[in-house]
This record gives structure tokens, sequence and C-alpha cells, in this order.
């Protein structure tokens, strides 16, 4: 492995969303080298590959078109468009459902949720919710759940059935709610608000505990085995301006507590895991950078890969059978 990048036979895709003027983009990074860059959209943001590594797919925010987006289907490969589909206005981030035959894609501006096969590159199904704009699965992909956009007064997490792609239940909150993670049993979930994450007791529906992190909380991972979640602090405790690098803070399950927090430069935009579970990437658009943090016991920060400018979303190319993720500090 290349001290400090990624490890040599290790892809990622990267997406910088440039606006209308300059255009979008994504790269292609192979230890701390990017390898390719080409033309994506105008505006893409979040990014996924499929299970295969054969397709990865792109959500376009399209602002020079009303914000109308569109999922840009790409042959991983070679880069090239395979399709395009629209989604409708102001559509957030690509989830694959564990099984890997579906996404789901939460498009906040057209209240719904937009279920898409990967084997045909369409849109299948479309799920009535208000304002959706995140969404994570348990582990065996049966149940999705979806939060509401954190700009609405009252947040809502809602689950649905992946078989039937229908809404079964909903749990509604007197805050705004961010992004989620949930345990892969499914019992607990973990949803951003404001500087603090909420676990939620999903059997019995009520809060657990309020757990204050930082001023902003960005994106939420937890580790397959669920005993770690990973907090992406978009702007630390007592930065209102959010001027100061942001950091992504490991809450220990047992502890209902953060054990450490790694500092990943300013405003952090996404962040991924690696199928194994033994680090994470984070991009950040101010620093224009993409900084790995090698998980353990004592997590640590690798030297940052440099990347283009309005680096945004970031997917991890699998590259043969996953392994069983071992408990990322020996637990």
């Amino acid at each position: 492995m290349a001290c400090g990048g990624l490890a040599s036979a290790q892809q990622v895709v990267v997406t910088h969303g440039n606006g209308p003027i300059l255009g979008g983009s994504a790269s292609l990074i192979r230890g701390n080298t990017t390898r390719a860059s080409f033309a994506v959209g105008v505006e893409p943001w979040w990014a996924a590959f499929d299970r295969t590594g054969a397709r990865f797919y792109v959500v376009d925010r399209r602002p020079d078109n009303g914000g109308q987006g569109e999922l840009v289907v790409l042959d991983a490969n070679t880069q090239t468009v395979i399709t395009r589909l629209p989604l409708g206005l102001l559509p957030g981030d690509i989830s694959i459902q564990p099984l890997g035959t579906k996404a789901y894609v939460p498009v906040t501006g057209a209240n719904r949720v937009a279920v898409i096969d990967l084997t045909a590159n369409s849109e299948i199904a479309s799920i009535p919710v208000i304002g959706p704009a995140h969404v994570a699965f348990d582990a065996t992909g049966a149940r999705a759940y979806v939060t509401t956009d954190d700009l609405s007064p009252a947040g809502a997490l809602t689950t649905i059935d992946t078989t039937t792609d229908t809404v079964t239940s909903s749990i509604t909150f007197p805050f705004a709610v961010g992004s989620v993670a949930v345990s892969p049993e499914g019992a607990r979930a973990y949803v951003a608000s404001a500087g603090s994450v909420v676990e939620v007791d999903m059997n019995l529906r009520t809060i657990v505990q309020t757990i204050p992190v930082g001023e902003t909380v960005g994106g939420l991972i937890i580790h397959p085995s669920g005993n770690e979640v990973y907090v992406e602090v978009v702007c630390v405790t007592g930065d209102t301006t959010c001027s100061q690098p942001g950091s992504v803070g490991v809450l220990d399950r047992g502890l209902g507590s953060l054990r450490a927090a790694v500092g990943v430069g300013n405003q952090p935009q996404d962040m991924t895991l690696d199928p194994r579970g033994r680090y994470l990437l984070v991009t950040s658009a101010t620093d224009h950078a993409l900084t790995k943090i090698r998980l353990g016991c004592f997590p640590r920060r690798r030297r940052p890969v440099p990347t283009k400018d309005g680096t945004f979303g970031i997917a991890i190319r699998p590259n043969g059978p996953t392994r069983t993720p071992r408990p990322p500090c020996g637990l």
C-alpha cells in the first residue's frame, strides 16, 4: 500500500459538482493517483457501485434544469454513460439495498422515494414519503429507513418494507433530523439532529438517548459488526461558522458516547466504509482532498489524497468476494 493512500488495487470514484458553468465530473482514484477524470452531468453529488463493481451510479442534481435531477448509470470500466433516469426535484443520496438488486433514491422535492431495478436500469416503484432525504437499511435489506429533510422543523423516520416497497410505519420527532444509520439487526436507529446523534429504539419506537457531538452533523455510518457508529462532524463544538476543520467521531454503542475523533479537513462532504470494515474514506470540498481513516482501537488518519475542485460524493468499487468484517477494536 502506498504510504498514507489507498491500497494499490482499490479503486474509488469521487464526484465533483461545479454547477452549470464549469459542469460536473468524476475521478477514478487508485492509490495516491487520479487515474481518470471524466464529465458526468452538471452537479453530480452522490455515487454508488453495484455489487459486482461493473456499474456505478451518480445522482446529478441538475441546477440547470430547475433542480429536476437524474440518476446517471455508467459502465465502470469505460466510464461511459449507459442511461439516464429522471428522478424529479432535488434528489438525495443513492443507497444500494444489501441484496444488491435495487437502489433507493429519496427525491425531496417530489415527496417520494424512487426504487431502481439495478438489472434493468429502470424505476420500478415510487413510494410516497414527505420530504425524504436519507435512506439506510438493516443488514438483511428487508427494511429501508428514511429520514426527512433536515430543513423540516419536525422530523420523521419512516420504515419501508423492501419486498412490497410500501410504508409500514413512521416515527415523528419534535425536531429536525438528517442522516440515519441502522444497527444490523434493526433494533436501533441513529439519527442526526443539529449537533447531536439521537438513538432510537425501533421496537419501542422511543428515543433512548441524545448524544452531543458538535455543532453540525453530516453523515452517519454503522460498522457491520454493530459495535461502532461513525459520525461526520461538519462543524466542531463551538465553531458556529464552520471555519475550523471537521472530524469523524467514533461512537461506541456500548458506552453510548464518542470514544475518539479524527480530524478530516474543512467541511467534510461525504464518507463511505470499505466493504471489509477496515477504513473510512471522507471527502472535503474546501480542502479538495480524500482522507483515509484506518479503524481500530486507536483510529488513525492517513495522509490525504489531493482531488479536484468541488469534491463531494465518494464510492468504493468492489474488487472481489466480501469477507465477514471483523469488529474494529477486536470486541
